[in-house]
C-alpha cells in the first residue's frame, strides 16, 4: 500500500469520526449547586439549580403502565435521570416537608467521568404523576390536586433549574416568614450564681451559647455548644443542679445533650450534622398493625423530620432528643392497635332453566326484600332484606343439590376493616401483538391476560355491629380467537 492511499483512508475515517465527535461536545457539563425547598399551602416545590443548562431524561415505564390503559403508576419516589450533571452538593438532601421525604442524587456506575446523575425524590406517599415535561416525555393527564398526592416535573425556562411539584391531599397554613427572634436584637440578661453546689439561674433573650459560658465559668466545667445551635433562651430556676438545668434546656428547647467524662455538649436535635448523632439517640419504633408508613402519616407535620419508615414498612427509624423519642413511641403505640376483621364470603349461581330462575326470584321477592333484578344484564341487587345469610345460602344450597342451579364459585376472604382486598385465582396467558403508531412505524410488545376468579372488597365497621362492605366479584375465562389475541369472557358483580 502506498503512502498516497494510506492518507485517502485516514481522511475518510476522519470523515466519518469528526460528525459523533462534534455531536458529543454540545452536551456540556454541569454542577448541581443548591437545592431549594419551598412549603406551598398545597404543595411542596422542589427546585435543583445548576450552573449551565440541563438535559432531564425520565424512563417512561417506570410511571405510565402500559398494560393498565397507560394509566399513571403510583409509587413512593418520583425517579429522573439529568445526563450531564454533577452534585456538588452532596448525595443526600433531608426535606423532611410533607410529602417529601429527602433526596438522593447518586452518580450511576455506567456514567462517563462522573457525569450523570440518578435524581431520586423520596415520598411519603404513594403518588402518580400529573404533568411531566422533560427532554424526552411530555406528558399531561390533568388530575385535579386535594384529594390524592400528585408530582409535577419539569425545567425552568432557562433550563438551568430542575423543577419537582409534589401537591398534597393536605392543606397547610402558610405564614409569613418572620425573622427568628436570635435575629432581632433583643435586650439581653444574664445571671448566674451558685451556693452550694446549687444553681441560680436568671437569663432573659440571652444567646444560648454565651448562657452556657457563664454556667461554665460558675461551675468551673466544660460545655459545649454545637455551632448549629442557634437559640435565644429566657430561663429562671433556683436551687438547682447542673444535670437538672441541663435536662431543662434539653426538654425547653429540643436539644439534645450529653455528658461524656466530665464535658458536657449541647448539639440541636436534628440529624443535620455529626454533632446530633453524637449527642442525640436513635430509635426502631416496631409497627404490628397499621404499617410505618400510615402511623408517619397520622403524626404531625413537625415531627416528619425525625422519621423515616424502615425498607421493610413494619418499623420507624427515629433520631432525636431522648424526652422527644419517649412522646413520639408513646404516640404510635395509640396508634398502632388492631382493627376488626370481617370474613366475606360471596357465590356466582347459574341457573339451567326458567324454573330455576322463577323458583330464585320467588323465593327472593318473600318477605320485605328489595331486589330488583335485570336478566339482560344478569344481575341481582338487594336493597335491604329481612332474612339472614344463612337462609339464603341453604336455599341456594338446596336448589344446588337439587340440579337447578350451579355455584360455580364461592370465594371467601378474610379482611381488615377499612382496608381493600383483592384476591385472584386463576392463570394468566401471555402473547404478543404489533402495535402500530400514527407515525406508521410498527413494534412487537408482549401482554398478559388474566382469567380466573377475582375478588375484591372494602369493609367499614361501625357502631352497634353494623358492617358495610363493596363487594366486586368478577369470573372469567380465556378464549382463543382467530388472531393472536386472545378473548376474555367475563362475568362481573358488585353491590354495597
Amino acid at each position: 500500500m502506498n503512502s498516497r492511499g494510506l492518507s485517502r483512508q485516514l481522511v475518510a475515517i476522519a470523515l466519518l469520526v469528526l460528525p459523533w465527535t462534534a455531536h458529543a461536545q454540545t452536551e456540556i457539563s454541569c454542577d448541581i449547586t443548591e437545592i431549594k425547598v419551598e412549603q406551598l399551602s398545597n404543595a411542596v416545590e422542589v427546585r435543583l439549580k445548576a450552573d449551565g443548562l440541563l438535559t432531564v431524561n425520565m424512563n417512561r415505564d417506570d410511571i405510565i403502565d402500559p398494560e393498565n390503559g397507560w394509566s399513571p403508576i403510583r409509587r413512593d419516589d418520583i425517579p429522573i435521570h439529568i445526563t450531564n450533571a454533577r452534585s456538588g452538593i452532596g448525595t443526600f438532601a433531608d426535606v423532611s416537608t410533607y410529602p417529601v421525604n429527602y433526596i438522593e442524587l447518586l452518580t450511576p456506575p455506567e456514567s462517563r467521568e462522573g457525569v450523570g446523575l440518578d435524581v431520586r425524590v423520596v415520598l411519603y406517599k404513594n403518588a402518580r404523576m400529573r404533568n411531566i415535561s422533560v427532554d424526552n416525555i411530555d406528558e399531561s393527564r390533568g388530575f385535579s390536586v386535594g384529594w390524592n398526592v400528585l408530582f409535577d416535573v419539569r425545567k425552568s425556562p432557562s433550563r438551568r433549574e430542575l423543577v419537582v411539584t409534589v401537591w398534597s391531599d393536605r392543606h397547610e397554613e402558610v405564614r409569613e416568614e418572620i425573622k427568628p427572634r436570635y435575629e432581632q436584637n433583643l435586650a439581653a440578661e444574664i445571671a448566674v450564681s451558685s451556693a452550694d453546689g446549687l444553681l441560680d439561674v436568671n437569663v432573659v433573650n440571652a444567646p444560648l451559647s454565651a448562657v452556657m459560658d457563664e454556667v461554665a465559668a460558675v461551675v468551673g466545667v466544660p460545655i459545649l455548644v454545637d455551632d448549629g445551635v442557634q437559640r435565644l433562651a429566657t430561663v429562671r430556676l433556683a436551687g438547682v443542679s447542673i444535670e437538672r438545668l441541663m435536662r431543662a434546656i434539653a426538654n425547653g428547647y429540643g436539644l439534645s445533650v450529653s455528658e461524656h467524662d466530665g464535658v458536657w455538649a449541647i448539639s440541636d436535635g436534628l440529624p443535620g450534622s455529626i454533632a446530633p448523632y453524637v449527642a442525640g439517640q436513635a430509635r426502631v419504633i416496631d409497627v404490628e398493625h397499621i404499617g410505618a408508613g400510615t402511623a408517619i402519616d397520622l403524626l404531625p407535620n413537625f415531627l416528619l423530620r425525625y422519621l423515616h419508615p424502615s425498607a421493610s414498612g413494619d418499623s420507624i427509624i427515629a433520631h432525636g432528643p431522648p424526652q422527644l423519642l419517649d412522646r413520639i413511641e408513646k404516640d404510635v403505640r395509640l396508634l398502632d392497635r388492631p382493627s376488626s376483621l370481617v370474613r366475606v364470603r360471596t357465590a356466582v349461581i347459574e341457573m339451567y332453566d326458567t324454573t330455576a330462575s322463577e323458583r330464585v326470584w320467588r323465593f327472593l321477592r318473600g318477605g320485605r326484600s328489595q331486589v330488583s333484578w335485570d336478566g339482560s344484564e344478569g344481575f341481582v341487587r338487594f336493597r335491604h332484606g329481612d332474612r339472614s345469610l344463612e337462609r339464603y345460602v341453604a336455599y341456594l344450597t338446596a336448589l344446588n343439590g337439587r340440579g337447578q342451579v350451579r355455584v360455580n364459585v364461592q370465594p371467601a376472604m378474610l379482611v381488615r376493616a377499612d382496608t381493600w382486598g383483592e384476591l385472584f385465582v386463576g392463570e394468566k396467558q401471555y402473547y404478543q401483538y404489533v402495535q402500530r403508531r400514527w407515525q406508521g412505524d410498527e413494534s412487537v410488545k408482549l401482554a398478559s391476560a388474566e382469567a380466573g376468579v377475582r375478588l375484591g372488597c372494602w369493609t367499614q365497621t361501625g357502631g352497634s355491629g353494623l358492617i358495610g362492605v363493596h363487594v366486586d366479584v368478577e369470573v372469567s375465562s380465556l378464549r382463543r380467537a382467530s388472531g393472536p389475541t386472545p378473548i376474555i369472557d367475563r362475568r362481573k358483580a358488585s353491590g354495597i
